[in-house]
């Protein structure tokens, strides 16, 4: 049977710690196939874009608002419809390449004139895009309830459905513009914008599916009127991406959704009141100078929309609690114009990730004391923070962060408790053993500095050392038993204290005999000196009881004692039932051998022995003595005295 390692096994902590580590990530990955992390990974995604801060969105781009001082200012609302045609005929006066309507007009008005005008300008003016939305039974549009009709009005507006499309949102019913101003529209763009988990805005579906066909979301249809792209010239990948003519590639999830690059709050795009629009044209017709410079639109997307209070245009986004939706749609024109979009990553990435974290803490860890552990804990949970944030920052990747996170923090948890078990386990073992065998101060060393020892069988280079009570058995014959027992105690006591206080480890008694080992389970490097001084003290303190057993029965204790140097092999040797800490080998057999030549008051040491204490002991050459098995004879000293 193998020895029993009782403390530090070299390979187990460190292999459990891999299984710890494994694990840990093993049961973050079920725990992420749940929504349980969805809304927490989703506010470090926001918390991002606030330490990422604004960046410029494409100067291709511009917003005209409809805020509470325009309202104010025409002094009624809803406006009549002649007011968004005004707008439209000042916009393609002044040059801009397209014009996007966050706004529904889906019912005619009171004022059919109005509706006709609306109608006529934007036929006129052939680069007006409006809107519509779709019925989501998840996602209802409150105040925005239309009439459903079929959608065949707007399969000149759509693409064939592509294969693996089935989990694009889709719907049968859509609540679409005026019949006459859908026509006339140089497009229309869907405006849906279901929102994520925790009811704020990160992704926009870029295509909603119906009857087979995809109708595109208003920013990408106004990105590709900036680009001159064709509608039909999409290319769609269900999952993947959204491939345009000109090599621009938008990333798609599988429910075909754009993550939402937002350049910031929605000061950073130009923006423009609708009222002020209207005052500075009439400004420069009648030749003053206008309120804005109408002409930095020209050759722009520009889009209108509501920010005014009460409308159901302003909605959570990572950027703002209050964000118009019409800023939404001149985000995802600005991702496109400039190509710099999101890109989550895939779940088998992020699972990979979590075993990579999982397995490098269950390596480290278990070599590390608790304080070490903690920092470097820390450390790669900070260096995993800056790089998903860098890589956020930089490419635009969005990684898992709550996830692996968790993965560092209860790995470590997990490997910590399980070496607190593990070692408390352990340290009882040992105590419990070594406690019989060498001093309290190795014991602790044992407990404090386990790096130190490996125990087990393992062959080590120690210093060997009996110790017998000469004559003994002829003393104890004529002694009652207690008496034989109070002998035998007291002098067996001093060898253990003189064992102990030169760091040796008490190997066994052999009747009246000690046998004690020097340079285990610990190192000693001057292990030959300690056995030394070790027999040198138990001769004087034998001495110094003798003439109370003299006066006692008669006769003198004296001890006879010899050391020898040599290779063991030393560990817990026995059966599962009984084992002890012992050494074995030719060199114990050879101590033994000395010890029987040692009279009475004698230390005998050999030669191996010698030669490392030979500057520290007074000593006598004997006759070399002969060893079944040793060809050549053993030198022998006997020790006269410390120098």
């Amino acid at each position: 049977m193998k020895p029993l390692k009782i403390f530090r096994k070299k390979n187990q902590p460190r292999l459990t710690g891999i299984w710890i580590g494994f694990f840990a990530a093993l049961f973050v990955i079920l725990v992420s196939l749940t929504p349980l992390l969805e809304k927490s990974e989703l506010t470090t995604l926001d918390l991002r874009f606030k330490l990422r801060g604004p960046r410029k969105p494409s100067p291709e781009i511009a917003i005209i608002f409809i805020e509470d001082r325009d309202i104010k200012a025409i002094g009624c609302w809803p406006w009549t419809r002649d007011y968004y045609a005004t707008l439209i005929q000042i916009l393609k006066e002044r040059g801009v390449k397209a014009i996007g309507f966050d706004i529904l007009f889906l019912d005619p008005s009171e004022h059919p004139e109005c509706d006709n005008f609306l109608v006529q300008t934007t036929k006129n003016a052939g680069n007006v895009y409006h809107t519509f939305f779709f019925e989501l039974s998840q996602f209802k549009l409150p105040g925005e309830e239309g009439k459903f009709l079929s959608e065949k009005r707007l399969k000149r507006f759509s693409l064939p459905a592509p294969a693996g499309s089935g989990q694009f949102y889709h719907s049968s019913s859509a609540s679409l513009p005026i019949e006459n101003l859908a026509y006339a529209a140089k497009g229309l763009g869907m405006i849906n914008l279901p929102p994520d988990s925790d009811g704020t805005s990160r992704r926009i579906p870029l295509f909603i599916r119906s009857s087979e066909r995809l109708y595109p979301t208003l920013g990408l249809v106004l990105a590709c009127e900036e680009l001159n792209v064709p509608l039909k010239s999409l290319k769609v990948l269900p999952g993947k991406e959204v491939i345009l003519p000109n090599k621009i590639k938008i990333p798609i999830d599988k429910k075909g959704c754009m993550l939402i690059n937002f350049p910031g709050d929605i000061q950073e795009f130009p923006a423009y009141s609708f009222v002020q629009v209207l005052q500075s044209y009439l400004q420069l017709k009648k030749g003053e100078k206008p309120i804005v410079p109408l002409s930095e639109l020209k050759g722009k997307v520009v889009l209108i929309g509501y920010v005014a209070t009460g409308t159901v245009d302003l909605r959570p986004t990572p950027v703002s609690a209050k964000y118009p939706m019409v800023g939404v749609h001149a985000s995802v024109v600005s991702n496109i114009l400039k190509g710099n979009f999101l890109r989550q990553v895939k779940r088998p990435i992020n699972f990979l990730v979590l075993i990579f974290l999982g397995l490098l803490l269950g390596t480290i860890i278990p070599r590390l004391n608790a304080f070490k552990g903690i920092l470097l804990t820390l450390g790669i949970a900070l260096v995993y923070f800056f790089l998903a944030f860098w890589l956020f920052k930089s490419p635009g990747i969005w990684i898992a962060l709550v996830a692996p996170l968790l993965v560092i923090f209860l790995a470590y948890l997990a490997t910590i408790l399980y070496r607190f078990v593990f070692e408390s386990r352990e340290k009882m073992r040992i105590k419990s053993l070594f406690s019989r065998y060498t001093a309290p101060e190795i014991i602790n060393k044992l407990l404090t500095s386990p790096g130190e020892v490996t125990l087990g069988g393992e062959k080590k280079e120690l210093t060997i050392l009996f110790a017998d009570i000469r004559g003994f058995t002829k003393i104890s014959e004529n002694l009652e038993p207690e008496k034989v027992v109070e002998i035998l105690n007291e002098a067996l006591t001093i060898m253990v204290k003189a064992i102990f206080k030169y760091r040796g480890t008490l190997d066994k008694f052999i009747g009246d005999c000690v046998m004690a080992v020097f340079g285990a389970p610990l190192p000693q490097p001057n292990h030959a000196e300690a056995a030394v001084r070790t027999a040198v003290e138990i001769q004087q303190e034998i001495k110094k009881i003798e003439q109370k057993w003299l006066a006692l029965i008669g006769r003198k204790i004296e001890a006879g004692i010899a050391i020898n140097t040599g290779e063991v092999i030393i560990g817990n040797i026995g059966s599962p039932e009984r084992m002890d800490y012992t050494a074995i080998g030719d060199a114990v057999n050879l101590t033994a051998r000395l010890e029987e030549i040692a009279a009475e008051g004698e230390i005998i040491i050999s030669g191996n022995t010698y030669s490392l204490v030979k500057n520290l002991v007074d000593c006598r050459k004997m006759e070399p003595i002969t060893v079944r098995g040793k060809k050549n004879p053993i030198a022998v000293y006997k020790i006269n005295r410390l120098l």
